[in-house]
């Protein structure tokens, strides 16, 4: 059976809304809230948040760790580059990519998107995003760590600001099946 993991893309120094992902809500921080709402999924072997290495996110890595939440810390500036190596270390043969300002992420509809994506053939990307087919803040991107390595070499002596440049756009614009 493939290795199924989440990576939650989160960071502490949002320009719009600092430190978002710690702000809390009925005393669980939004980074609590996702992590709950993914461990519902039965199709999950591991949930990881992929962080910048920087003193920026200190607090950040501080407060996961200490809520029992597995931590990738990676390139600021390279999200793409930050993803692949969290996925490497953690040996994800199939990733699910989620984004820190989804708190009401649904494990039900992830769980049967894991589902559809290993059930296709020759589709290494998945997503109800593109076309957005639900409200903003139910975002779920699936794909394979083949895909993720091939986005990362062809976009390779290329750097990508976190602060205004997502995965998405590399993970959804190479050549392949996308479904």
């Amino acid at each position: 059976m493939k290795k199924v993991i989440a990576i939650v893309q989160a960071r502490s120094t949002s320009t719009r809304l600092k430190s978002k992902v710690l702000k809390k809500i009925n005393k669980l921080s939004i980074a609590q809230i996702i992590y709950k709402r993914l461990k519902k999924s039965k199709h999950l072997n591991d949930i990881i948040f992929s962080i910048p290495r920087n003193n920026s996110n200190l607090i950040l890595d501080r407060h996961l760790r200490k809520s029992h939440i597995k931590v990738f810390r990676g390139p600021e500036n390279n999200v793409l580059k930050r993803f692949f190596l969290t996925a490497k270390k953690s040996k994800a043969e199939i990733i699910v990519r989620i984004t820190s300002d989804c708190p009401f992420v649904d494990a039900g509809l992830m769980d049967v998107m894991i589902k559809d994506f290993k059930r296709f053939k020759n589709v290494d990307y998945y997503s109800n995003i593109l076309p957005a087919t639900y409200p903003d803040g139910l975002d779920i991107e699936i794909f394979s760590f083949k895909y993720l390595k091939e986005a990362l070499i062809k976009t390779k002596d290329k750097l990508f600001n976190s602060a205004n440049c997502h995965s998405r756009m590399f993970l959804s614009g190479i050549s392949r099946k996308v479904r």
